[in-house]
């Protein structure tokens, strides 16, 4: 006498359409999915800056009064927006955004290392540089950006070489 085929498999079947063998390729399918929805369930494209700070690039000031151009209206002549940007220098790195829209910037740069360093701008006709900044120091550079790329290091002795070198992309 035959013995009965245990109840699972006869459900699985009948769910299924397959063997018991296969069930695991159908619960791999089923994870696999599950993970997928939970992974971007997340990425919804939020911005967790504040209002005024969207749009800035990372590293960006917020503007304040964003004076009559926001509100519709027409800026005066002498009206201009500088963006702040600021830099820290690390023994073989500068930390700073890698983008930054179109105008006049001002750096911060503070120098973060346990060395001398300095922070310099090339490109797009422009090479600006703060020569010396000493450890736990700071220093401010203006510059009118132009759209386009830029190259940003470190002036001093061979730290450019060192690794203290990073591209800058500016755009309108």
């Amino acid at each position: 006498m035959p013995q009965p085929r245990p109840r699972y498999v006869a459900r699985d079947r009948a769910l299924h359409g397959s063997a018991p063998d296969t069930l695991w390729l159908h619960h791999l399918l089923l994870a696999t999915l599950a993970a997928f929805a939970v992974l971007f369930a997340g990425c919804e494209g939020t911005d967790e800056r504040e209002p005024e700070e969207v749009g800035q690039p990372p590293g960006a000031a917020a503007v304040d009064d964003p004076g009559p151009a926001a509100a519709g209206g027409v800026p005066s002549a002498g009206a201009t927006s500088t963006s702040e940007v600021e830099v820290r220098l690390h023994d073989r790195m500068i930390e700073m955004p890698s983008s930054l829209p179109a105008g006049e910037t001002t750096f911060t740069v503070a120098n973060a290392g346990a060395v001398v360093h300095g922070f310099e701008v090339e490109g797009q006709g422009i090479e600006r540089a703060i020569e010396r900044i000493e450890p736990g120091a700071s220093a401010e550079l203006t510059v009118t950006l132009e759209p386009g790329a830029y190259t940003v290091y470190c002036p001093v002795e061979n730290h450019r070489g060192e690794g203290m070198e990073t591209q800058l992309r500016v755009i309108l």
